[in-house]
């Protein structure tokens, strides 16, 4: 897999001088504490004064947002493995290669960039949202790009202004690194998101919403999502919000497990490209009801800005700037204020995970819920005690105690069992394991972001690279051989879990 990663990647050839950085195997992510958005617009791509594309927008939302004291990063250079996430290697490498036609070109509406910048551009759009995403499923903390929401595009071409779809490389990022299952896209912009639906067709495990206009465009290029809700020429508030009440049974039905949301405002009344007379309290509005039902249910939130032309770019900047602003926001509390998601009570359980309740649902919206982590707990007690008490080895009648004992209900016992301690030096196993734990998986200060490293190999059944967590494993359990190889830990686990 490695060898022919690096063929296709070596394949791409560099004319343009883009960075070494692009063509390994993923763009930097570094370990971030807290609330931050990520952005791109540090790579410049000149476009005409009188272009239809408001280039500016970007800039100008995260200036509004950094004044207001949010915390935007610059994004990194997507990858060509991650553009390959969701899209054909061979359009890939025709993009990295400046080798776009002008077809091409005129098809996304960058005829007249210059190609590096162009190419640019587009990596660190890409980027951006890749950066949001890993940052959200490391930590659980919503998060997003001030820019992205690319849905026009496909596999193996652009349209529309998109390039790379990068929301359909986040999901794809969201299974591959993260096996994540059940995906939700929420797409609201004005226009029909074709590319990101026609990605997902036939794969159960993304499911894809667009409420849109029913005219306009993409007008030949139309792929029909999961749900599609077509609305009328001067759609309004009261029935655009009307459209998005099915929300709510769809999250409950699907259970996802990430929502990536795109928050386009081209449905503003004066939009140039939008037929939609919807206002910026209804914008507001529509943020809520997503945020809102994302923060009850305690799924991870990814936010991309999408579409927004209208006439006048102060109207455009400052809708597009409220999805940011609303992010963290689910209401009023009794005195009128808005409470935040991540400003709720934060505590650490007593396995040391970290819970966020929701101030208005009192629901933790840390999606790695307490119940998750017990079980996780419960089972790497077990496996690493039958690993203590003899390795691998079980005879038959173990086999048998252990399979009557789950079929007659009787693992509480055995827990208790376990908890009152029926041999000595299994209990004393039993601490160190718990304690090694503690360490290696729920410790939110835990140095050099140890924690999400254990965190990652949980969901990519790899093993962790960091010395430091391997010297920590041979401290607490110098006797346990088997333990202390990180491979042997991470096989137990998930033969444990997914057992």
């Amino acid at each position: 897999m490695r060898r022919c990663f690096r063929r296709c990647a070596a394949s791409c050839q560099n004319p343009l001088g883009l960075p070494d950085a692009v063509f390994a195997k993923e763009s930097p992510c570094p370990h971030i504490d807290g609330l931050c958005y990520f952005s791109s617009d540090w790579a410049d791509m000149q476009l005409p004064s009188k272009h239809r594309f408001p280039i500016d927008k970007y800039q100008m939302v995260r200036g509004l947002l950094e004044a207001e004291d949010f915390r935007v990063l610059p994004g990194p250079l997507a990858t060509f493995h991650e553009a390959t996430l969701a899209h054909e290697p061979s359009y890939v490498r025709r993009i990295l290669r400046g080798d776009a036609t002008e077809e091409m070109r005129r098809r996304v509406g960058f005829r007249e960039a210059p190609m590096e910048g162009y190419v640019l551009r587009t990596l660190a759009s890409l980027g951006a949202t890749v950066a949001a995403a890993r940052h959200t499923l490391r930590t659980g903390i919503w998060s997003g790009a001030t820019s992205g929401g690319t849905h026009h595009a496909f596999a193996d071409a652009g349209e529309g202004f998109c390039v790379f779809n990068d929301i359909a490389v986040a999901a794809r990022l969201a299974q591959q690194e993260f096996g994540v299952t059940r995906v939700l896209v929420i797409d609201l912009d004005v226009h029909q998101g074709n590319g990101t639906a026609k990605i997902f067709a036939g794969d159960s495990r993304v499911y894809t919403v667009s409420v849109h206009q029913k005219k306009g465009y993409p007008f030949s290029t139309r792929f029909p999502s999961d749900l599609e809700v077509d609305l009328p020429d001067g759609c309004d508030d009261e029935q655009f919000l009307q459209a998005l009440q099915p929300l709510e049974a769809l999250v409950k039905r699907q259970a996802p497990q990430l929502i990536i949301y795109q928050a386009g405002v081209d449905g503003l009344a004066g939009d140039r490209f939008g037929r939609w007379n919807l206002t910026r309290p209804g914008l507001q509005a529509r943020n809520d009801l997503v945020y809102s039902l994302a923060a009850a249910h305690g799924i991870p939130l990814i936010l991309t800005m999408g579409g927004g032309y209208h006439k006048d770019i102060l109207q455009t900047v400052e809708a597009s700037a409220d999805a940011y602003r609303q992010e963290f926001g689910v209401g009023e509390d009794g005195n009128g204020q808005t409470v935040y998601v991540y400003d709720a009570s934060q505590e650490i359980n007593d396995l040391g995970v970290l819970v966020m309740r929701c101030p208005l649902t009192g629901k933790n919206v840390n999606p790695f819920t307490t119940e998750v982590w017990r079980s996780i707990h419960a089972e790497f007690v077990r496996a690493a005690s039958l690993l203590q008490a003899g390795g691998r080895r079980r005879d038959r009648r173990e086999k048998r105690e252990i399979e009557r004992e789950r079929e007659t209900g009787r693992e509480g016992g055995r827990e208790g069992g376990r908890e009152g301690g029926r041999e000595g030096g299994r209990e004393a196993g039993r601490e160190n394991i718990t304690s090694v734990f503690k360490i290696a998986y729920c410790n939110p200060d835990l140095a050099e972001g140890c924690g999400n490293e254990w965190f990652f190999a949980l969901n990519t059944r790899k093993p962790p690279a960091s010395e430091k967590l391997h010297s920590q494993w041979k401290a607490v359990l110098p006797s346990t051989t088997e333990l202390v190889s990180p491979e042997a830990c991470c096989r137990s686990l998930w033969e444990a879990i997914v057992a």
